[in-house]
């Protein structure tokens, strides 16, 4: 007689393992997940992800967005950044025109990262107190960047939260990279 495990006698990576998300459609906007997940996104999507587990962007896709996951693998066309906090493969097929920041790369025959890559020993979650430092020195929160740009409070909001201005969200809530919103404005994108 067989007998099944229940869910709490499974580990959270064989958990995650069985939890799949594919973005095959056209998708837009801010996704974060706090559970472990597999992403692959196979079509258009926009914005910003964030999420636990690995995040592959598919051959055919094209992603213009900032993605955060542990494990990410880009086999398409990527614009934007990506923080993978444990590894960050390239394929062949794969190009990425954005900052990157991982501890372990690979980059296949082929593959393009156009942007400035990050090597650290770790990637600090944003909640130590050496990260938080060197993120307020280089980095805005909403009320420093909304006065930086002479600009309701609401207007960051709705520009960061379409993807359209270039941040990072975490539990503290967003933060704007000094000198990635200097060329969002020089490339005329604030309109």
């Amino acid at each position: 007689m067989f007998m099944r495990k229940s869910r709490k006698e499974i580990p959270p990576a064989e958990l995650a393992r069985e939890k799949v998300l594919e973005i095959d459609a056209a998708t837009q906007g801010v996704l974060a997940f706090r559970e472990p997940i597999n992403i692959l996104i196979n079509g258009p999507f926009e914005g910003t992800l964030e999420a636990l587990g690995s995040l592959t962007v598919g051959e055919k896709a094209q992603v213009r967005a900032h993605l955060q996951s542990e494990r990410v693998t880009i086999l398409g066309e990527m614009v934007g950044d990506v923080i993978a906090t444990q590894l960050l493969r390239v394929a062949a097929t794969g190009r990425i025109i954005g900052d990157v920041r991982t501890p372990n790369l690979i980059v296949e025959s082929g593959g393009v990262i156009q942007g400035e890559v990050s090597m650290i020993a770790a990637v600090q979650s944003s909640k130590s107190p050496d990260s938080r430092l060197s993120l307020t020195e280089d980095a805005w929160d909403v009320d420093q960047l909304a006065s930086y740009l002479s600009v309701e409070r609401s207007m960051i909001f709705e520009w960061a939260d379409s993807g359209r201005l270039p941040g990072i969200k975490d539990d503290d809530g967003w933060h704007f990279d000094k000198r990635k919103v200097e060329e969002w404005i020089s490339s005329g994108k604030i309109r």
